[in-house]
């Protein structure tokens, strides 16, 4: 209701626009949390945590990450370390869901952001989905990775 009120006064506030996103996705209202997020990308382009939340609602969601937005997440938030970090681990889930994980891919992980870590990051959804699987073995291998993601850098 704030969130909604803050954009009736000010409708170019894309903190409020994302704000209102994470909570229609909190009440699992998630088609009325896309267009959030997709209004405050369209008024701030290189709002990472607008894209990531995306790329979840649509892992989440069964479905492929939209190319469109991974092009203009790489040409707005390629210098985030960060943000990279955190699409990079979207996108692990992904794989793994899709059974196209490569062996080592937590070493390349590792690597790439060492000394970083998941702080802060909420896990609820991500859990909810895990635990909604039915695969035993894809759940386990995803179950694998959450603990991989949660205990990184720490």
């Amino acid at each position: 209701h704030h969130y909604q009120e803050a954009i009736s006064i000010e409708p170019n506030f894309p903190e409020a626009h994302y704000s209102l996103g994470t909570v229609y996705s909190s009440l699992g209202r998630k088609d009325e949390s896309i267009k959030s997020y997709e209004k405050a990308l369209e008024i701030k382009p290189d709002y990472d945590k607008a894209y990531n939340n995306l790329f979840e609602l649509q892992l989440i969601r069964e479905q492929d990450f939209d190319k469109d937005l991974i092009k203009k997440f790489k040409e707005h938030c390629s210098n985030n370390k960060t943000a990279m970090m955190e699409c990079a681990m979207l996108n692990a889930f992904k794989t793994i869901n899709d059974n196209k994980q490569e062996n080592n891919w937590q070493d390349t992980f590792s690597e790439t952001y060492q000394s970083m870590s998941f702080d802060g990051w909420p896990w609820r959804e991500i859990e909810d989905w895990i635990e909604a699987k039915t695969d035993k073995k894809q759940k386990q291998t995803l179950n694998d990775a959450l603990e991989f993601f949660k205990a990184f850098g720490e």
